[in-house]
């Protein structure tokens, strides 16, 4: 008579045994509420720029982030890329490890204290098509390609 109980109770552990793996493999992943993967902005000059009006005529700077943790900018003769993590919730937004690719002689002082100021980003803002990076030094960008 118990091997009659014990038979449904064998079957039941071993389907369970398979439904959760299952299970567990079809959950949807968390993904960030803003993601700027495959994004390029461009940086706008500040109103308290002393060479603002030569960087109006002069080159662009373009920011793009590769994906979600890779970005890179442009300058005149350099390219620089490194790592970032955002964190739309908190606000929270971190440039690290950047590395220079071609360095040559020709990069404005501009465009080097631009990049020099990355790594004390600490939070920033996407509103009204602009993406608003906060810091030592405030920086703006205009969406390019979103």
């Amino acid at each position: 008579m118990e091997t009659k109980y014990l038979a449904p109770v064998i079957w039941t552990l071993l389907l369970s045994g398979l439904y959760l793996p299952i299970k567990e493999k079809w959950k949807p992943k968390p993904r960030p509420s803003v993601s700027l993967s495959q994004s390029t902005w461009e940086f706008v000059p500040g109103k308290g720029e002393g060479s603002s009006d030569r960087l109006l005529k002069g080159p662009k700077y373009f920011l793009e982030f590769v994906n979600d943790s890779i970005f890179f900018v442009q300058l005149e003769a350099t390219m620089v890329y490194g790592l970032y993590t955002y964190e739309a919730g908190s606000q929270s937004f971190t440039f690290g490890s950047l590395q220079r690719i071609n360095q040559q002689c020709c990069d404005s002082q501009f465009s080097l204290d631009l990049i020099g100021t990355l790594p004390s980003i600490h939070s920033g803002v996407i509103s009204g098509g602009k993406l608003k990076l906060y810091g030592k030094k405030d920086l703006t960008f205009k969406a390019m390609f979103i």
